[in-house]
């Protein structure tokens, strides 16, 4: 028996209302502003979804028995760099909201 985790995916493939990066881009582009709940010093690993596929079919087929895995991205991103990426594609006319809670 294998446990995976992916975890922070994005891609084109059956990305809905439960993936984060689709409600950013959504957002900014139905509302002209995206909302992060946190300070956006938050660091992601995200790895295509595509990318996380090939891996978990990978390791389906190695010696990873009774091993737990975590699929994830190589390159560390803060969700600042993102969403200011994301503004940046969309011409900088995206407000950015970080809207601090507390626990």
């Amino acid at each position: 028996m294998k446990d995976v985790v992916v975890e922070c995916t994005y891609g084109t493939v059956r990305s809905d209302k439960s993936n984060s990066i689709y409600n950013y881009l959504n957002d900014a582009l139905t509302l002209g502003e995206m909302d992060s709940r946190g300070s956006g010093n938050e660091v992601r690993e995200y790895i295509d979804v595509r990318d996380a596929a090939d891996m978990c079919v990978k390791i389906l087929k190695s010696d990873y028995q009774s091993e737990t895995l975590i699929i994830t991205g190589n390159h560390r991103m803060q969700l600042s760099e993102l969403l200011e990426m994301i503004n940046e594609i969309l011409g900088d006319k995206i407000i950015i909201n970080y809207i601090h809670s507390s626990f």
